[in-house]
């Protein structure tokens, strides 16, 4: 009899076992295992456009007139073109622009300011496109005991100046040259941001000079044929006259891909 009493007690502990076993798998099973978790947190952000304070000014008020006083300048521009990204400027007769012996005239290019990204000066132009006064002759050596040399006459002295500096950058008689001189001191290089403030003006300046026979004996004779064909007159045999001055170029200073990446 106490034999059997002690088996049921086994058993009923083996259930009992079993039970608490269960119990415990059914605990364990509503547990939630984490993985491994690293944060932090980044302060707060914020940005603002970069500034852009270049400005670039021509003042071509006085650069060709309709009519001259005693100076030789005297003042009407017709007309000067502008664009977003720069500043371009033509002179042309056809718009009663003049030019004459004894007269002048000048225009200032300015570029001022300073940035917060890097920027790129450079001006352009299409020499091809120019038009310049000149009276040409070809040599005539029909006779070869009297040989009559070529003509080549340019009556306008152009000069390119720099403010600040003494020496004009060009002084001569070919407009090409006197904006090539513009455009190799301007430089075509990136300017650094927040390094260098612009601060440039050039003066670019013609003149047509009344009684230039010391440098050419015949240049009253020249002059005269120039305005003569102005006139609508044929130029003498043998002579090409061109009366008209035309030139455009144009100056921007624009935003460098350098150093645009943050």
């Amino acid at each position: 009899m106490e034999e059997k009493k002690e088996r049921r007690n086994k058993r009923i502990a083996v259930v009992s076992a079993i039970l608490v076993l269960l119990v415990a798998i059914l605990c364990l099973g509503g547990v939630t295992f984490a993985k491994y978790v690293s944060s932090t947190s980044a302060p707060s952000q914020q940005a603002t456009v970069a500034k852009w304070g270049y400005v670039v000014t021509v003042t071509p008020e006085n650069m060709f007139n309709d009519a001259y006083g005693d100076n030789g300048t005297s003042a009407t521009w017709a007309e000067a073109s502008t664009g977003r990204t720069g500043l371009s400027i033509a002179a042309d007769t056809a718009k009663n622009n003049l030019v004459a012996p004894g007269a002048k005239g000048s225009m200032k290019i300015i570029v001022t300011g300073q940035a917060e990204v890097a920027a790129k000066l450079s001006l352009t132009y299409d020499a091809s496109t120019f038009e310049e006064i000149s009276l040409t002759k070809p040599e005539d050596n029909t006779d070869p005991d009297n040989v009559i040399a070529a003509v080549d006459y340019k009556p306008i002295v152009w000069k390119v100046e720099k403010k600040n500096e003494s020496t004009a950058l060009y002084d001569g008689k070919s407009l090409s040259d006197a904006l090539k001189a513009l455009q190799n001191n301007l430089g075509t290089g990136v300017i650094m941001p927040g390094a260098t403030a612009l601060d440039l003006e050039y003066t670019i300046s013609w003149e047509w000079k009344f009684d230039d026979t010391t440098a050419t004996p015949d240049a009253n004779k020249y002059d005269t044929i120039l305005g003569n064909v102005a006139a609508g007159n044929t130029a003498p045999a043998g002579y090409t006259a061109k009366t008209t001055i035309k030139f455009a170029f144009s100056l921007a200073v624009e935003q460098s891909q350098t150093g645009a990446t943050a």
